[in-house]
């Protein structure tokens, strides 16, 4: 199935009116100055955990939407998984690409038809590119994007998609995220110490691994409870 037609209703809402300067239009590699992933870290610990829980607590609710399918986010978080190990992003990067998504359906409920799933992946691929452009030093350009012979995005589509998202989360893309806090708490029981056996590089890897892990367990238990009922 090639790219999907505007005849199709879902179409109309994934083609949104924002201008689209805002959003580079080079569709090549680009390299960015490395974004601030945590606070700095010379800030009092107790002010620092102060502050991400004051700005935590501003965010919106991030939980799934109950009207969006568990089975269509569990599909969104493999792709996003497997394509962060692809261009070898952070973590991180992919925690808040889920985060977005969720994000999406929260505000927005989409009713899929049977051959719409192509909406969940084009969601896919611009929260991650947004995500990306967040966390990441060196951002892929769109047509870099893994697809496949079912779904297949022009840039353009992809970038209407991304300021759509934009436009339904009032452009407040700089999450709160477990990840900020485990630098802090890696740091409380992995102090600096050469005797160590486990670094704090390793302890950060094997933690952030677990939260993604997390999250998709989390998504497949709720498959798996749906499936008694």
């Amino acid at each position: 199935m090639g790219e999907p037609s505007d005849s199709i209703a879902l179409s109309n809402l994934l083609l949104c009116h924002e201008s689209e300067s805002s959003l580079n239009e080079d569709d090549e590699r680009i390299e960015r100055s490395e974004q601030e992933a945590h606070f700095a870290t010379t800030i009092d610990d107790e002010d620092y955990v102060a502050e991400l829980v004051r700005k935590e607590n501003q965010r919106f609710d991030t939980q799934p939407s109950k009207t969006s399918s568990s089975l269509d986010r569990l599909v969104a978080i493999n792709w996003i998984l497997t394509t962060r190990t692809r261009f070898g992003f952070q973590h991180q990067t992919a925690y808040i690409a889920i985060s977005y998504f969720d994000l999406f359906l929260h505000r927005r409920f989409i009713g899929l038809q049977s051959d719409e799933s192509w909406a969940i992946r084009l969601l896919s691929v611009a929260c991650l590119s947004l995500a990306a452009k967040m966390e990441e030093r060196t951002v892929p350009g769109l047509s870099q994007y893994p697809q496949d012979h079912d779904f297949v995005f022009k840039p353009d589509v992809i970038r209407k998609t991304e300021l759509l998202i934009l436009s339904t989360l009032d452009w407040k893309l700089n999450l709160i995220t477990p990840f900020h806090y485990l630098t802090y708490f890696v740091a409380k029981i992995s102090p600096d110490n050469n005797n160590q056996s486990v670094s704090k590089e390793l302890v950060l890897l094997r933690s952030s691994e677990s939260l993604l892990a997390l999250t998709k367990g989390q998504c497949i238990f709720v498959l798996s409870e749906n499936a008694r009922d």
